[in-house]
C-alpha cells in the first residue's frame, strides 16, 4: 500500500494529530523502511518526511497554538512595519531585522499542532460564482480564532510605536502652545475655552499622525510584500505572455549573453516582483494610515483610558510621561537651534 492510499484509509483519517504522526511513524518503520538498503535509511526517511509530514507540532493543543498565533501575528507586523520603513528610505523591503522577524513568525507556525496550521491557513474570504463574497471551502471556526489571535498580536507592532509617537507629537504641540503665549493670555472663560479648544486638536491631531505614520509603514510594508510573493509563486505559463515580463526576460537573457534561459528566467520574475512591490506600497501605506488614523486613537482610548486594571493605568502612565520627556527634550534642542537658525543669540566660539 503506497502513502496515499495509507493516508486516505479510515483509520488514519478519524486520529487526532498525535495519532497521525504515530501511525506515519509505524507506516516508515514497518512497511517502507524494511524494503530499502540499510545504506539508504537516512536519505529515504528525509524524503519520506519531506513528502508525508505535516508542518506543525502534534503535541500542542488549541489553546497553545491561541498563544502561538497571537506571537505570529506580533512577529509578522513587526517585520511588516521594518520592512515599509525600509520601502519609505528607499530599500527593498528586506534586510537583517526584517528576515529575522519573519523567521520568527514562521517559527510559531510548527509550534501549533498540524491541524491548527492547516485551519488558520485554509480560513479566508473569496469572491463567488454569483458575484458575492463568502468563506473558502477550508474555513472553520478553528481557523477564525487562530486568525483572530494573529490579527490582534500583529497590532501591537503598530500600536506601541503610534503611541509613543502621537505623545511625543503631543508634548511638543503643548509646547508650542505654551510658547505662543497663549495660555498665559487668558483673562477669562472663552479665552480658556478657545486654548483648550487648541489643546484638544494638538492632541487630536498628533494621535492621528503618530498612528497614522506606524499604520501606513506596516500596512504599507505587508501589501508590497504580499504583492511580491505572489509574482513569485508564478510559473511561466502564467508569466510568458505579460508584456513587462518579456522585457525583463529580454533585458536579463541579453546580460547573461544567452544560452541559458533558467537564470534570466528567475531574475526577470524577481524584478518584476519589486516592480510589484514598489506600486503596491503607497497605494497599501495610504489605507493603512487613513485606517490606523482613525482606528488607532480609538483603540488607544479603549485599551487604555477606559481600562480600570492597576496595570493598564501604569502603561498608560509610563507611555504617556515618556513620550512628553521625549518630546520635551527635542523642543529644548529645538529651542537651541533656533536662535542660530536666525543669526542671532551666541554662536560658537
Amino acid at each position: 500500500m503506497n502513502w496515499n492510499d495509507f493516508s486516505s484509509t479510515p483509520l488514519f483519517q478519524r486520529g487526532d494529530d498525535q495519532e497521525q504522526e504515530r501511525l506515519r511513524e509505524q507506516y516508515w518503520r514497518h512497511y517502507l523502511k524494511p524494503q530499502i538498503p540499510e545504506g539508504y535509511h537516512r536519505e529515504a526517511r528525509s524524503l519520506f518526511d519531506q513528502h508525508t509530514r505535516r508542518r506543525g507540532n502534534p503535541d500542542s493543543s488549541y489553546a497553545g497554538d491561541l498563544w502561538e498565533a497571537l506571537w505570529h501575528g506580533g512577529y509578522a507586523g513587526a517585520a511588516d512595519l521594518v520592512s515599509g520603513a525600509s520601502r519609505l528610505v528607499g530599500g527593498d523591503g528586506h534586510n537583517a531585522a526584517s528576515d529575522w522577524l519573519r523567521e520568527k513568525s514562521e517559527e510559531q507556525l510548527d509550534n501549533m499542532s498540524p491541524s491548527s496550521v492547516e485551519a488558520m491557513q485554509g480560513f479566508g474570504i473569496e469572491r463567488k460564482s454569483d458575484g458575492g463574497y463568502g468563506l473558502t471551502d477550508g474555513s472553520s471556526a478553528a481557523g477564525f480564532g487562530l486568525q483572530f489571535a494573529s490579527g490582534l498580536g500583529s497590532l501591537a507592532p503598530s500600536m506601541i510605536p503610534g503611541g509613543v509617537a502621537s505623545k511625543g507629537l503631543s508634548a511638543l504641540g503643548m509646547k508650542g502652545l505654551q510658547a505662543s503665549g497663549s495660555a498665559a493670555a487668558v483673562k477669562g472663560l472663552n479665552d480658556a475655552r478657545k486654548v483648550q479648544g487648541y489643546a484638544n486638536a494638538i492632541d487630536k491631531g498628533s494621535h492621528a499622525i503618530g498612528y497614522g505614520a506606524t499604520g501606513g509603514l506596516m500596512i504599507g510594508g505587508a501589501g508590497a510584500e504580499d504583492a511580491k510573493s505572489q509574482i513569485m509563486a508564478l510559473g511561466y505559463e502564467q508569466l510568458k505572455d505579460l508584456p513587462r515580463f518579456q522585457e525583463l526576460y529580454q533585458q536579463t537573457y541579453e546580460q547573461a549573453g544567452g544560452g541559458d534561459t533558467r537564470q534570466p528566467f528567475e531574475q526577470a520574475k524577481a524584478l518584476l516582483a519589486e516592480e510589484a512591490a514598489q506600486a503596491a506600497f503607497a497605494p497599501a501605506a495610504g489605507v493603512g494610515a487613513l485606517s490606523m488614523g482613525l482606528a488607532g486613537p480609538a483603540m488607544e482610548n479603549l485599551i487604555l483610558k477606559n481600562a480600570g486594571t492597576r496595570g493598564l493605568n501604569a502603561a498608560k502612565g509610563f507611555l504617556t510621561e515618556g513620550a512628553q520627556e521625549f518630546g520635551e527634550g527635542v523642543g529644548q534642542h529645538g529651542g537651541q537651534l533656533r536662535p542660530a537658525a536666525g543669526g542671532k543669540g551666541g554662536g560658537a566660539d
